[in-house]
């Protein structure tokens, strides 16, 4: 019941604070609001999309399977002892609401300085359900090789029936954002970011695949404000990945959404 939540998100609060620990990211479905108002009501930040990352035959609140499709989840941070001092993070094309984003996780951060020379390998591990569909791969360093591991990884996955990919690239490297029209045309789109995620608590940079063909962006809703730029902003970026003449991956159609109070 909504007051079991309330009491469970309440008692999570105080032994997140109690024990020192920096945030939690929590996951939102989008085919309704109600647990995205609870973390509003924890002081959440809306930070990412991840569209269609739950497959079509997962059932929720007893929807019409003829209806069902992938459902996307807005990841929301809610802080609780903010980290000290200023950390880097780069703002992929397309996501000035970053800048929001990270004044509402109560952080501080710039822009990272040029790149040093890189190393040549990438270190990356990738991880998947085939169950679910799903794939996550964590890249650790970045290098001089970067676009063609992911590229090589994000061919095999998805020719192993994996439908959505995350891809979680460090934040306070500037190679990232400088690869991303290479990172568009593979079929890779920025779906936000996630505070101290990688290791070292460096933020992560997220890029996503969609393979799914049967997402409707009218039924993801999202509260107004910083979600609705969240959810624009990613919905865009997957369009243009889907104008890409010679893209890589599987094609993505065109999008819209729809707003809710």
């Amino acid at each position: 019941s909504k007051g079991i939540q309330e009491a469970l998100a309440l008692r999570l609060s105080q032994i997140a604070w109690e024990d020192g620990i920096r945030g939690a990211i929590m996951r939102c479905v989008t085919h309704h609001t109600f647990s995205q108002r609870s973390c509003r009501m924890m002081g959440g930040q809306p930070v990412a999309l991840l569209l269609g990352s739950i497959p079509r035959w997962v059932s929720y609140d007893h929807d019409d399977p003829a209806e069902r499709e992938p459902l996307s989840t807005l990841l929301q941070w809610v802080p609780v002892h903010p980290a000290e001092g200023t950390h880097a993070l780069v703002r992929p094309q397309g996501m000035a609401w970053m800048e929001r984003a990270v004044e509402g996780i109560q952080e501080s951060r710039t822009t990272p300085p040029a790149d040093a020379l890189l190393p040549e390998k990438s270190e990356l591990c990738a991880t998947w359900s085939g169950s679910r569909r799903l794939a996550y791969v964590h890249v650790t360093r970045v290098g001089r090789d970067l676009v063609s591991r992911l590229r090589e990884t994000c061919r095999w996955l998805l020719g192993g029936h994996i439908a959505h990919i995350s891809v979680f690239l460090p934040g306070d490297v500037p190679h990232v954002a400088s690869v991303h029209s290479e990172l568009q045309k593979m079929g890779l789109f920025p779906g936000g970011f996630i505070p101290g995620y990688l290791r070292g608590r460096r933020d992560a940079v997220i890029y996503q695949a969609l393979a799914w063909s049967d997402l409707n962006p009218e039924r993801i809703k999202v509260l107004r404000g910083d979600s609705e730029d969240i959810l624009s902003s990613v919905l865009a970026a997957r369009a243009a990945v889907a104008r890409q003449p010679d893209l890589e991956l599987p094609r993505t159609g065109s999008v819209s959404a729809k707003r809710t109070a």
